[in-house]
C-alpha cells in the first residue's frame, strides 16, 4: 500500500477517518533503542502479526525522527481478545526499546464528535507519499 505521489490533505483526511471508522482494540508507540529503518520496521510489523497470532489486523505507520537516521512505530490492532493480545504485545516489543501499549476503550476521550477515532487521524499524521505505512491482515487458513 506504499504510496507514490504526493497526498493531498484531503486524502490524509480520509485515511484518518477510514482508518479511525475500523474497530481497534489496542494503541501502540515504539521507540526503538537502535536505528530502525522503514523497510526493518516493516519486516517487524509482519513478523508481529505472524507471532502475536491473537492480531486479526494491524495497521502501522513508520514516522521518521527529524534527522531521518531512524523511524519509530505506529500501530493499531484489532484482535478477538484485547486484554491477552496486550499481553503479548508488551513482552514482544520489549526487546526493542521504549513503548507504550494500551487498551482503546470505548470512552469520549478516544472518539470525536463523529464518533470516529482519534487516534485514527492521530496514527496517519503522517501518511504521504514518502512514509512507509499499511494495513495488515491475519492470514486465514484454508
Amino acid at each position: 500500500m506504499k504510496q507514490t505521489k504526493t497526498m493531498t490533505k484531503q486524502l490524509k483526511e480520509e485515511w484518518g477517518r477510514f482508518v479511525g471508522s475500523q474497530q481497534w482494540h489496542i494503541y501502540g508507540t515504539t521507540t526503538y533503542r537502535n536505528p530502525m529503518s522503514p523497510k526493518a520496521n516493516r519486516r517487524l510489523m509482519e513478523n508481529t502479526i505472524k507471532r502475536v497470532n491473537d492480531i486479526d489486523m494491524l495497521f502501522f505507520v513508520s514516522e521518521p525522527f527529524s534527522s531521518n537516521a531512524s523511524v519509530h512505530s505506529h500501530f493499531l490492532v484489532n484482535t478477538a481478545d484485547p486484554q491477552k493480545t496486550l499481553i503479548k504485545l508488551k513482552d514482544h516489543f520489549k526487546a526493542y526499546g521504549k513503548h507504550s501499549i494500551e487498551m482503546i476503550e470505548s470512552s469520549e476521550d478516544f472518539l470525536n464528535d463523529d464518533g470516529i477515532l482519534n487516534v485514527g487521524f492521530y496514527v496517519t499524521k503522517m501518511v504521504s507519499s514518502n512514509i512507509d505505512y499499511d494495513i495488515l491482515l491475519k492470514k486465514s487458513k484454508i
